[in-house]
């Protein structure tokens, strides 16, 4: 649990820190496994991308019908280091 905490401190921090900030997280899951998360950006206009672990990105806005400036997002898990860029000031993984 207090390695879950740190995380979620260090990413928020970087997220605050930076315009553009990248968020890297390593994972454990196996190849093709879900997972989500909730993001909260810092602007409905400002999207963000991830790189699910193959070097491929997917480019995602935060929707206005969601409560403001968050989103959830899934995927299927690509490769062990998952990348997130953008302005994103919170984020869980689900």
């Amino acid at each position: 649990m207090r390695k879950i905490c740190t995380l979620f401190v260090l990413l928020l921090t970087v997220g605050i820190m930076s315009a553009q900030g990248v968020i890297k997280i390593t994972t454990e899951k196996a190849i093709d496994e879900d997972i989500a998360f909730n993001l909260y950006s810092t602007s409905l206009n400002d999207p963000f991308t991830i790189d699910w672990g193959d070097g491929s990105t997917t480019t995602h806005n935060i929707s206005p019908d969601d409560i403001p400036y968050f989103q959830r997002v899934s995927g299927k898990v690509r490769g062990s280091v998952i990348t997130i860029t953008g302005n994103i000031v919170y984020l869980s993984v689900v």
